[in-house]
């Protein structure tokens, strides 16, 4: 493992799956533009939580993300996921207490979880060109 690695810019491959194993120091990763359909996450050491603060895995081919992983990565600032296949997103989007940007534009989203009003960190959320009827409650509440 590359302990001190601070930033992986994997963009623009040919990557398939990606299985994380994330370093105690890595902040940044950029996965966008390759063939992923499966993203999750090594449990990492117990007790201490992931340094992760920016995820970038679009225009890939995901159909959907990973609860658990998700679950895992309470320090994310920024999440994009746009130009995939996402059909929902997992509620425990709801727990990522420190988003600040989320971009889920050009997918399949039926809907946003209702978990999302729980981000009161959130400034930006760009869901444009999906397949939503409506919008959760929670985003007003």
């Amino acid at each position: 493992m590359l302990r001190n690695l601070e930033q992986l810019l994997a963009d623009h491959n040919a990557v398939q799956g990606l299985e994380m194993a994330l370093g105690p120091k890595l902040t940044t990763l950029d996965a966008s533009h390759n063939e992923i359909t499966q993203l999750s996450l090594v449990p990492g050491p117990l007790g201490r939580p992931y340094a992760l603060t920016s995820l970038d895995v679009s225009h890939a081919k995901l159909s959907s993300l990973d609860d658990l992983a998700l679950s895992h990565l309470s320090a994310l600032r920024r999440l994009c996921i746009s130009h995939n296949s996402i059909r929902a997103i997992p509620n425990s989007l709801g727990d990522l207490s420190q988003l600040e940007f989320l971009i889920c534009s050009d997918n399949k989203l039926g809907s946003l979880p209702e978990s999302i009003g729980k981000l009161q960190n959130l400034s930006v959320l760009d869901a444009h060109n999906n397949s939503m009827t409506e919008l959760p409650r929670g985003l007003w509440e």
